[in-house]
């Protein structure tokens, strides 16, 4: 019965062109100043909360203070994956080692730099320098790979790093301080340039590319969650659970969703307007196909009893059926939605990811 419903409602919607006089421009223009820029705005905020945090802990290194600091961590996490798919332009950079790197180490192709950071740590436990300012920016200067959100997740949530051993040892409650400090001055840098009147319409001066480069970032995004965020974490009968991101903070799973939520915010659905018009106006509703099925998506994600990691020990048919729901999710897009809009991706879909 739900099935007829819903071929009944589609079928009237195939029918219906409300958004025919949307333009290419006027969807990108919103979908840059009413997603994008408020996304890196609250994502700045949250790390100028995370830096406060640090601060506080140095000063007053005690439960309360940690558990505060932990939460704005996770705050900190989650809208990094509200940001994380728009790598084009700032995220990027004109650099070797583009600025994304340096707040999502901890997901370069399954890599793992545990090991790394924890020697840094110990090796910056024998400095005798305790301005934070300082020791921040010694910290920018390090290799990415003992930087960003996977360093200051293992300070916080790795039991090597307890209460009572920052309670015995200042330097290591300076040094979380200094980590939050640079993460905080590189989210400023993001988000002035994304809040930037002259940069957003360079964007907009040329809808077409920008547009390119938009759905090419999250055709990226989709296939990086698909394949390293997920189906890297199973193989024919058995299960990777130390592979899970944001492992020692038991995020992931809030960490996927605020990364859908992304997903879905830059369609402007809710308020039919920006790229979500476009598809409907082409008057085959493949706009509200699109969304159904990322609510699919999302829908797998909630329905997850537990944590990432101890989900895919305990039931991982059903971190399989959110890797399912997304390769067709992926299907829609690459073969409707960017046919729609005129994208090219510049390869051919069926050869695969």
């Amino acid at each position: 019965m739900q099935k007829l419903a819903w071929f009944f409602s589609f079928s009237l919607l195939c029918c219906f062109n409300a958004s025919a006089d949307i333009t290419l421009n006027q969807a990108l223009e919103s979908t840059l100043k009413q997603v994008v820029q408020p996304a890196f705005a609250e994502f700045h905020a949250a790390a100028q909360e995370f830096e406060q945090q640090a601060q506080d802990f140095v000063q007053h290194t005690d439960k309360q203070h940690l558990e505060n600091t932990r939460t704005a961590w996770k705050t900190l996490s989650r809208r990094w994956n509200q940001v994380r798919l728009y790598r084009f332009g700032p995220l990027i950079g004109e650099s070797l080692v583009p600025v994304a790197y340096y707040f999502d180490s901890q997901l370069l192709k399954g890599k793992n730099f545990n090991k790394a950071i924890h020697q840094d740590i110990a090796a910056s436990m024998k400095s005798t320098e305790s301005n934070v300012s300082v020791l921040a920016q010694h910290l920018a200067q390090k290799n990415f790979k003992v930087q960003g959100l996977l360093a200051t997740e293992i300070l916080l949530f790795d039991s090597t790093y307890s209460l009572t051993v920052y309670q015995n040892t200042l330097p290591l409650a300076r040094y979380l301080q200094a980590h939050a400090q640079v993460l905080s001055q590189r989210s400023q840098v993001l988000s002035q340039q994304w809040q930037d009147t002259q940069y957003i319409q360079q964007l907009l001066a040329d809808p077409k590319h920008t547009q390119s480069l938009y759905f090419n970032a999250l055709w990226d995004s989709l296939s990086f969650t698909h394949k390293e965020r997920l189906s890297s974490l199973f193989k024919k009968d058995k299960v990777y659970p130390h592979r899970v991101e944001a492992l020692y903070s038991q995020s992931s799973k809030e960490n996927l969703s605020s990364w859908l939520y992304a997903v879905k915010q830059g369609f402007q659905a809710e308020k039919k307007i920006g790229f979500y018009a476009l598809l409907e106006a082409s008057g085959y509703a493949t706009g509200e196909f699109f969304m159904m099925q990322l609510e699919q998506v999302d829908q797998a994600i909630e329905d997850l009893p537990a944590s990432l990691n101890k989900t895919l020990s305990t039931d991982p048919d059903k971190v399989k059926l959110i890797a399912t729901r997304l390769h067709t999710t992926m299907d829609t897009f690459a073969r409707d939605v960017l046919n729609i809009l005129e994208v090219d991706l510049g390869f051919n879909f069926n050869d695969g990811d």
